[in-house]
């Protein structure tokens, strides 16, 4: 939203939490140079699929972790990628591909396990908000099993 500023027209975009400025002679400039920085923010954002995004957490976790701990997140990973069979873009999984992984371990493993998984996932996403600028963490709407007694 464009305004004028001690005599000077001020260009400003807000996105993601952040604040960007510059300053113009005229409104006009202020307005193309808004515009053009939403269309280059769109374009420069990359596409990550779930192998990549998983490959550069897990090289995170190697130097992050105990060797069980990176162990058990590799496992994972395998375990959810051959789940998904498909190379997905990270933007494109749904909190729907999460839950089915999830129930599907349930039954074959235990709930336990499923709620470990789905703690190592929410560990993953986060470090992808975080890291890799992700805008939608689908783990956060999946509630956690109930343990059976």
């Amino acid at each position: 939203m464009s305004f004028k500023d001690r005599g000077k027209w001020r260009g400003v975009i807000k996105m993601k939490g952040r604040r960007f400025t510059d300053s113009f002679d005229t409104k006009r400039e202020a307005i193309n140079w808004e515009n053009e920085y939403r269309k280059n923010f769109h374009i420069s954002k990359t596409i990550i699929d779930i192998k990549e995004f998983s490959n550069q957490y897990l090289s995170f976790a190697q130097s992050r972790y105990t060797k069980s701990t990176y162990q058990e997140k590799v496992t994972l990973v395998d375990r959810f990628i051959k789940y998904l069979g498909l190379n997905l873009p990270v933007d494109e999984i749904l909190p729907s591909h999460i839950q089915g992984y999830l129930l599907d371990q349930a039954k074959t493993r235990s709930n336990n396990c499923a709620n470990r998984d789905r703690k190592n996932l929410l560990a993953m996403w986060n470090w992808g908000q975080k890291i890799l600028d992700l805008s939608f963490n689908p783990v956060a709407k999946i509630d956690r099993f109930i343990l059976k007694l």
